[in-house]
């Protein structure tokens, strides 16, 4: 039954064009003291937001603490969400349709409470999503499992009825690695990565229009 199943989906990339904004967002902190992000070699993915903050001052040996470098990220990417973030198409309108039908709705990312929550709002979605859960706060990144074992554990649905919808390859290897029925989402920042998304998704989509013609029966799994 649809009323047991869960549609989880990531944040940055898949509900919102936003991971151009995070290069931004790099550009300015690394800036700020005096140093080129494009040439200092630091890979992000597969770390959750505390993880990057933690590999950044130890890489770069920062004299700002853990928190002063997650608060200037956060500081600095709700201004630039603000000013520019805008939903996928069809996004909002697809996770009514999911929850119209009896899906339970959530959100698993790597990003902050603070930025989700922000733009959730700010896009009126506030209220559309069961659950709101970072890699922060099960304190482990994608590709590791975690944050979607944990958001189908309190939801109280089994992984094996749980849809993910990802765009970045990490996130795909975390929803497989949990089990779950991956709906990999095209997004343009991904580009190199893309044979390897679609090889290994369950689905790949160009966006959520492709349930358009769907939308009566969304039966996912």
């Amino acid at each position: 039954m649809i009323k047991n199943k869960a549609v989880l989906f990531d944040f940055d990339g898949t509900l919102v064009d936003s991971l151009g904004i995070w290069k931004q967002v790099d550009d300015i902190f690394f800036g700020r003291r005096g140093l080129k992000f494009d040439e200092l070699g630091l890979v992000f993915g597969g770390r959750s937001f505390s993880e990057c903050a933690v590999y950044a001052k130890e890489t770069l040996d920062l004299c700002d603490s853990v928190e002063e470098i997650k608060k200037e990220w956060t500081d600095l990417s709700i201004e630039l969400y603000t000013s520019s973030t805008i939903l996928k198409p069809y996004a909002k309108e697809f996770v009514r349709a999911l929850k119209a039908k009896g899906y339970k709705t959530a959100v698993g990312t790597s990003s902050d409470q603070r930025i989700i929550r922000h733009v959730m709002d700010a896009v009126g979605m506030k209220d559309d999503f069961d659950l709101l859960l970072t890699c922060c706060e099960v304190g482990k990144g994608k590709p590791d499992p975690s944050v979607y074992l944990s958001i189908a554990n309190t939801l109280q649905i089994n992984p094996g009825d749980c849809v993910v919808f990802e765009d970045t390859l990490e996130g795909v290897r975390a929803g497989k690695n949990a089990g779950m029925f991956v709906y990999a989402v095209e997004d343009r920042h991904n580009e190199e990565d893309k044979e390897k998304i679609a090889a290994l998704a369950d689905c790949y989509i160009g966006g959520f229009d492709y349930f358009i013609p769907y939308q009566e029966k969304l039966d996912l799994l």
